[in-house]
């Protein structure tokens, strides 16, 4: 299940923290700090809480607060990804190509899996 979790305090600082499968990501603007926390995997619900927060003329929160955020986002999880690569370098992937044991292709064979 996802969810994100939005709060408005008075502080100044810009975070992305990682607790396990929990997340949160921080936007200081002026006196105003929002933060938005959310569970792995639920990228998705995020994006679509900041796209909510940049429609809601409430807040000081705009749409470039919103597309700063969603960077920092992004940056995350390429830096997630990257790690996971550096971790399974040698982990055997999944490949659409079928080969058989002399390494001649095989149309017959369904999946085959090879190293990176």
């Amino acid at each position: 299940m996802c969810y994100c979790k939005t709060d408005r305090f008075l502080r100044t600082k810009t975070t992305v923290m990682t607790r396990g499968t929990k997340r949160q990501l921080v936007l200081s603007k002026g006196k105003e700090k929002f933060i938005f926390r959310y569970d792995c995997g639920c990228e998705d619900k995020l994006l679509d809480t900041l796209i909510e927060q940049a429609k809601d003329r409430r807040t000081s929160f705009d749409w470039f607060d919103a597309a700063v955020l969603s960077f920092k986002l992004t940056q995350s999880l390429i830096d997630q990804a990257d790690e996971l690569l550096r971790e399974n370098k040698n982990t055997q992937v999944h490949t659409n190509q079928c080969i058989e044991a002399d390494g001649k292709e095989d149309c017959n064979s369904k999946q085959q899996w090879g190293n990176l």
